[in-house]
């Protein structure tokens, strides 16, 4: 036991070592040799996966773990042909796609594209309790990282961009072409129904079923179409209570109220 733990410290000091190195120019990585690579590790997760449930897993964190405190309005955007390693990329931020199946290991970890088609992979700290829970992570998820650090991984040498904290990434919907044109990847977004009341139904039938994020993604897609229908806030505020997100459905009842929602049931969810 006492062999294995000084094992781990030493790789960890390995590891601070190397990530303190001089920075230079991330490389070019081709993308289609990536997606394969990504494509046969996956596959090897999944013939493993009742191996890697009974191991246990250890990481040492280190003292320059990073979060952005900079408003996202007052970042620039940053591709990863310009980024260098290792280096956290303040003031900057990057918009990017996964395009590869997540893979849950001491972080949950995937691979994804920025909006020049350049690929990296991404590994995920402290975002879930449930390393089973991986459907906010799926192949076509839009996300932007604030000020994006990209380190060298221990075992191989090889790049990866290292998030510690949920709070550096902003999930992007894809029908929201507003948001999507202000970070430049209009490109990304996929038109569909402007019917409040259409996204609404689906977020209820989903709420039947307990798949209470999906439903709350729907009724915010119904908000963004129709910000003055009080029930989509109401729906909404109960969502977010069957999840956890307690200040969320706080706000969202607040909002029923104000645009003369059921009272009863707003203030319910209020307090």
């Amino acid at each position: 036991m006492l062999n294995n733990i000084e094992s781990i410290f030493k790789i960890a000091e390995a590891s601070r070592i190397l990530n303190q190195s001089k920075a230079v120019p991330r490389l070019y990585r081709n993308s289609d040799e990536e997606r394969m690579r990504w494509q046969m590790s996956a596959l090897q997760f999944d013939m493993n996966k009742e191996q890697q449930k009974s191991s246990t897993k250890t990481s040492i964190l280190s003292n320059d773990i990073h979060s952005c405190k900079t408003l996202f309005e007052e970042l620039k955007p940053i591709k990863l042909s310009e980024m260098y390693v290792p280096m956290t990329h303040f003031g900057r931020y990057l918009v990017c796609q996964v395009i590869g199946m997540p893979i849950p290991d001491v972080s949950v970890q995937s691979l994804i594209q920025d909006l020049n088609g350049d690929v990296e992979i991404v590994e995920f700290y402290n975002f879930r309790y449930n390393f089973d829970d991986l459907n906010w992570i799926i192949p076509g998820t839009i996300f932007a990282v604030k000020e994006p650090r990209l380190q060298y991984r221990i075992n191989d040498k090889t790049v990866s961009m290292r998030i510690d904290s949920p709070s550096d990434v902003i999930f992007v919907d894809c029908t929201d072409f507003e948001f999507l044109n202000k970070i430049g990847a209009k490109q990304m977004f996929v038109p569909m129904s402007t019917d409040a009341e259409g996204w609404r139904e689906m977020g209820n039938d989903d709420f039947k079923k307990g798949n209470y994020k999906s439903a709350l993604n729907f009724y915010n897609r119904g908000i963004r179409y129709n910000p003055d229908l009080p029930v989509l806030y109401l729906n909404k505020s109960l969502a977010c209570l069957r999840i956890g997100a307690f200040y969320e459905a706080y706000k969202s009842a607040k909002f029923a109220l104000e645009k003369n929602g059921d009272r009863e049931k707003a203030l319910f969810r209020y307090v």
